[in-house]
């Protein structure tokens, strides 16, 4: 099993995703909510605190592969073969300034590319997945949205 963090450093124009824990640190990367109506969605902007980005379209929903600023990528390349087996994608959030009844989930797709700028990159996942529903945001704990999907098949990475 492989754990990621985020971290807030930019690898070629995407936010990082490192084997190594950053300990307690607060990203810039993420949102200033307020309390809307369902259903709201908002993607990641790595480096910005978006604010008033959630809009009722899932951009999510259409995504063609990974767009620089959008993305997270991993620091280093990859070599090897992947079980065909539960793969677990866990999002951990916390409101840094003020927290109310908020909720969230995470929506991922998973992409393998040769080029560090993720082009000509292939989904690894058949379509878009969704994660659980957090608990309330808190200043104090973090809220977790667990995606996980079964690839279908062993994944074989070469310098991706």
């Amino acid at each position: 099993m492989t754990t990621f963090y985020f971290k807030d450093v930019a690898v070629n124009g995407f936010g990082s995703l490192s084997e190594t824990d950053p300990g307690a640190s607060t990203m810039i990367t993420g949102w200033v909510v307020a309390k809307n109506a369902s259903p709201n969605f908002a993607k990641v902007l790595y480096g910005t605190e978006r604010s008033g980005a959630f809009s009722s379209t899932d951009a999510m929903a259409t995504a063609s592969g990974p767009a620089s600023g959008d993305s997270f990528r991993t620091e280093n390349t990859y070599n090897g073969t992947f079980a065909n087996a539960n793969w677990t994608v866990t999002l951990a959030a916390r409101a840094v300034t003020s927290a109310s009844s908020q909720t969230g989930a995470v929506k991922v797709r998973l992409w393998r590319s040769v080029n560090a700028d993720g082009s000509s990159a292939t989904q690894i996942t058949s379509s878009l997945l969704t994660g659980t529903t957090s608990a309330a945001m808190s200043t104090t704990a973090d809220g977790t949205s667990t995606a996980t999907f079964t690839p279908g098949g062993t994944i074989t990475l070469t310098n991706e």
